[in-house]
């Protein structure tokens, strides 16, 4: 048999060689207590990160709507649904209808909208100008309503969508009292009225519209609205 260490030949039997003295058998080397790439008792071990602990994965899922900040997810204007028509109302439209509803109300109660005529216009049509009155006080309230409806879009509360679908409503039955009111009124008819003034019809045609589209476009987006 030959030496594992020194390399030379000697009797076999041996328990050490003659030459360096080494041992006749090599040991056997020592077995470390797992494998770098093996775990304990066999299997595989997970990466390793610092202080011995599993390392986390350092792929994190991608947001899929692109926003580096996680509150923005949780943002309803955020929603990938598209929020500008909602943006536009909270921020725009229901702050312009409460403007035009108290300009509108304080003209109807003083009259100034017949300019200088108003004594005159209301000598022949006196009851002109308790439509005129009623119309005006509607008008400040609707003010104030759209401002409330506002807040509560705003805040995202329940009830937010229903006074927004009220508003709208009150505003077209508000409508269509004064003109038959107006109408009464002048002993006209509703079509001579609106012929003399095509804009009111096109106007309150317009509202239905708008009431059918945002109750449309709410009911795609109720879950949004639940504080």
């Amino acid at each position: 048999m030959y030496c594992y260490k020194c390399g030379q030949q000697f009797e076999d039997g041996s328990a050490f060689c003659p030459y360096c003295g080494a041992p006749a058998e090599q040991p056997a080397q020592p077995q470390t207590a797992y494998d770098q790439n093996q775990g304990l008792y066999g299997y595989p071990a997970q990466n390793q990160g610092q202080y011995g602990y599993p390392a986390q994965n350092q792929n994190y899922a991608q947001n899929p709507y692109g926003y580096s900040d996680p509150g923005a997810m949780n943002d309803p204007l955020n929603d990938p649904r598209g929020m500008k028509w909602f943006k536009f109302i909270i921020y725009f439209q229901l702050f312009a209808a409460a403007v035009v509803d108290v300009i509108n109300g304080i003209t109807c109660i003083s009259g100034s909208h017949y300019g200088g005529d108003a004594y005159w216009v209301y000598s022949f049509y006196p009851s002109l100008k308790t439509a005129d009155v009623l119309f005006g006080i509607c008008s400040l309230a609707v003010a104030g309503f759209a401002i409330y409806v506002r807040m509560r879009l705003a805040k995202f509360r329940r009830n937010g969508p229903m006074l927004y679908y009220i508003f709208s409503g009150a505003t077209i039955v508000i409508s269509l009292i004064y003109i038959i009111a107006v109408c009464s009124a002048l002993g006209a008819s509703v079509g001579e009225l609106l012929s003399a003034s095509p804009g009111t019809g096109s106007s309150v045609i317009t509202s239905i519209i708008m009431l059918v589209v945002n109750y449309i476009y709410f009911g795609k987006r109720a879950d949004l609205f639940k504080n």
